[in-house]
């Protein structure tokens, strides 16, 4: 988990009718698993408080191996898992420790961060002309405007071509549901070169 604009997080400090009374920088240090927050000296019976905008990266999930003995309860086990996993949401666990100076307990905080999407990809054929088909799936329960859709030749090849066919620059994608993105791919070298590409969208709520 990164912690967005680290130089300006400030505490404020108020005084338990709710008047302001002081702020101070907060103290943070980062790990990939732990992020630890001092917080500043106050009074008793005051309230501290702080916005941190935070960015996590998930990772993808793990593969599910098939078990070679058929008729096993760890085969069936190991389907329905990934029947699951199909349908619900990437999670990624991220622990926050809030050091009080005024204790020497430090107070854990579990963060989960869910990523809302489940992306694949198809080739399609119409006599010579290939597309290809990217579905966004949306396996939250908000809805979604999708923008800026972009699929990527990273190899960067001269005779390769992806032309984008969506018409809309952006789109509504409510929960539960799919959208589409098509491209049509033309190259003007047989046979045409391998195609690695990377797909990405800007999506708000």
């Amino acid at each position: 988990m990164l912690i967005l604009c680290q130089a300006e997080n400030r505490a404020v400090v108020y005084s338990n009718t709710r008047e302001e009374c002081s702020s101070a920088l907060l103290r943070i240090q980062s790990s990939d698993k732990v992020t630890s927050i001092g917080l500043p000296t106050a009074p008793a019976y005051h309230v501290i408080e702080f916005e941190l905008e935070v960015l996590s990266l998930p990772s993808a999930p793990a593969a599910v191996e098939d078990s070679s003995i058929l008729g096993t309860p760890e085969l069936h086990r190991k389907q329905k898992d990934s029947q699951r996993a199909d349908h619900c949401m990437v999670t990624t666990d991220h622990k926050v420790s809030i050091d009080c100076p005024w204790s020497i307990y430090s107070t854990v905080i579990a963060l989960t961060f869910s990523v809302p999407f489940r992306t694949a990809h198809s080739l399609l054929s119409a006599g010579t002309r290939k597309y290809v088909q990217v579905c966004v799936q949306n396996l939250s329960e908000l809805d979604f405007e999708l923008s800026d859709s972009n699929l990527e030749d990273k190899g960067h090849a001269t005779d390769l071509r992806l032309v984008p066919l969506n018409t809309q620059s952006q789109q509504l994608i409510h929960s539960k549901q799919s959208v589409f993105f098509v491209w049509e791919l033309t190259w003007t070298q047989e046979p045409p070169p391998p195609l690695h590409c990377r797909f990405s969208v800007g999506f708000s709520p």
